[in-house]
């Protein structure tokens, strides 16, 4: 099926001013509600795979920019999981309407968790794409002890990456935000349909992290599905194909 439909790109502003970048198709429902990774944007692969995808075939969707991210306002270092959970509710419940099929990447996929306990009538489908729930906690977990005193004296670090020579920022503040957020301590309650796929070589995102989501979910369709040699961006080729598949799987 084929929709000419017309991709919306515009900003939804808070009171004080601040503002989120968002694209929207309309289309049948359930729409597709993406949530990309962190320091990614609604421009990625993934995001317009799943974008070009809901247009072909007539399909809502929703992507936007987490604050600090793409043509959002703000700084990526001022960001922190509540704020950015902020974001999803604000552009979920002023921007959407009906049932929702929910994909989050990386970030997106603990934001997408949060999203699913407190809106659990909206949301009836989530596809995690190397979903990194409490990823604060292995973070801190994973710092030497001169880079934690650093964190703590600075309220920032810098972690090597391959994106930036300055390296990946992280700041205090993210890390005790997102002890305020974590999902893995508790049960996650929704009964949605559940599809998780994660990279057996996945740098950022440990393997078991999907089994774990799975144990926490109270939802009894819960597949996981790891992709042999995926990395964390889970956007070669074929993988976008896997996507595809369980778009149509849960949509249907």
């Amino acid at each position: 099926m084929t929709n000419n439909s017309q991709v919306i790109n515009k900003q939804f502003k808070y009171p004080d001013g601040s503002y989120i970048s968002y694209r929207q198709i309309k289309g049948s429902s359930p729409g597709i509600f993406y949530m990309h990774g962190s320091q990614s944007s609604i421009d990625s692969t993934k995001a317009l795979f799943v974008e070009n995808y809901c247009k072909e075939n007539g399909i809502g969707f929703t992507s936007f920019n987490f604050t600090g991210h793409g043509d959002s306002s703000g700084k990526y270092t001022d960001g922190t999981i509540s704020i950015w959970l902020r974001d999803a509710l604000a552009v979920m419940d002023n921007l959407t309407s009906g049932d929702q099929i929910v994909i989050g990447s990386s970030l997106g996929g603990w934001i997408m968790l949060l999203l699913a306990m407190r809106r659990p009538d909206r949301v009836k489908g989530m596809i995690g794409l190397a979903a990194a729930p409490d990823f604060t906690v292995w973070l801190w977990e994973a710092l030497p002890q001169d880079m934690r005193d650093k964190l703590l004296q600075d309220g920032i670090i810098y972690t090597p990456s391959e994106y930036s020579e300055e390296g990946e920022p992280w700041t205090l503040e993210l890390i005790q935000d997102g002890n305020n957020n974590l999902v893995l301590n508790h049960p996650i309650t929704t009964d949605a349909k559940v599809i998780l796929f994660q990279g057996d070589k996945d740098d950022c995102v440990p393997v078991d992290v999907p089994l774990k989501i799975k144990d926490r979910l109270t939802s009894k369709e819960v597949r996981v599905i790891i992709l042999k040699g995926g990395k964390h961006n889970l956007s070669e080729p074929h993988e976008l194909l896997y996507l595809q598949n369980a778009i149509k799987e849960i949509v249907l």
